[in-house]
């Protein structure tokens, strides 16, 4: 029985660490998924420059004008849930000078219709800098994308949120700019920035959320340590706060966010 229980909590130990590290997508070396471009977007690779963001190989787009359409798409061979991750980082240098292209993107299901699970970015609110240098680029899922899966789990809360594994990068889309090559290279999914601002999330935590259906949510953690319970609407408006319990009135979904200040667990709750 000891080895047993040795055995499930070196698991479930080894799920906290993973469930709490930035997952390298695409290096162009080591890391190398299917890749492909479509449209008004040419994609290949070459050898990245010394002393630069990039090393080893990088991927290299080529965007037409205004890039009505096009994209590079990455087909993952992993799964995965937005909500355990900020976003998406990845290091871009466009080589002509001056210019500013948005970055907009989308995160799809390839086993569903596009219309039926595609989450996306149409804000505008990132953009490369016009320096001509390589920088790091952060692509928040704190801007549309969240609230967009939060809407399609409240219309179906048996939707497999947890089930996206393709990832569409559309540079400069229809931003009214003229044809430019862009480098990428490190392209990540991230629990956190690495000025440390965000959320990290994780599915497993060191506690229990459990939920009676009629609005009631608990929490309990290792050795009777106190659990914040935050319950969010699904347009990320908060609900009601609390510790080791909190009663939701109204009939709906909600995401509930629990910490003990070390570890941080978020979880659909239905109301019925």
């Amino acid at each position: 029985m000891k080895q047993i229980f040795t055995f499930l909590f070196l698991f479930m130990c080894a799920l906290a660490s993973k469930a709490q590290e930035n997952v390298m997508i695409c290096d162009f070396d080591n890391a190398y998924p299917d890749v492909s471009a479509w449209g008004d977007v040419a994609f290949t690779t070459t050898n990245a420059p010394d002393g630069t963001l990039a090393s080893g190989q990088m991927g290299v787009l080529t965007i037409a004008p205004d890039n009505e359409n096009g994209s590079m798409i990455i087909q993952l061979d992993f799964t995965f849930d937005p909500h355990d991750y900020v976003g998406i980082s990845l290091d871009a240098q466009v080589t002509e000078a001056g210019l500013t292209p948005a970055f907009i993107f989308k995160v799809e299901q390839s086993t569903q219709d596009n219309s039926v699970a595609q989450v996306q970015d149409w804000t505008y609110n990132v953009r490369y800098s016009g320096s001509g240098d390589w920088e790091a680029i952060n692509l928040p899922f704190s801007d549309n994308v969240i609230s967009e899966l939060d809407a399609k789990i409240a219309n179906d809360p048996n939707f497999p949120a947890d089930q996206y594994d393709k990832i569409e990068l559309a540079p400069g889309a229809w931003d009214n700019q003229p044809e430019f090559t862009m480098n990428i290279d490190n392209i990540m999914l991230r629990t956190s920035w690495d000025d440390g601002s965000g959320i990290p999330l994780t599915k497993i935590a060191a506690f229990t959320i459990w939920n009676d259906g009629n609005g009631t949510i608990k929490a309990t953690g290792v050795n009777g340590n106190p659990v914040s319970l935050k319950a969010y609407s699904t347009s990320g408006q908060e609900v009601v706060e609390g510790v080791n319990e909190v009663q939701i009135g109204v009939k709906g979904v909600y995401i509930v966010k629990a910490t003990d200040g070390k570890a941080t667990n978020t979880q659909k709750v239905v109301v019925h």
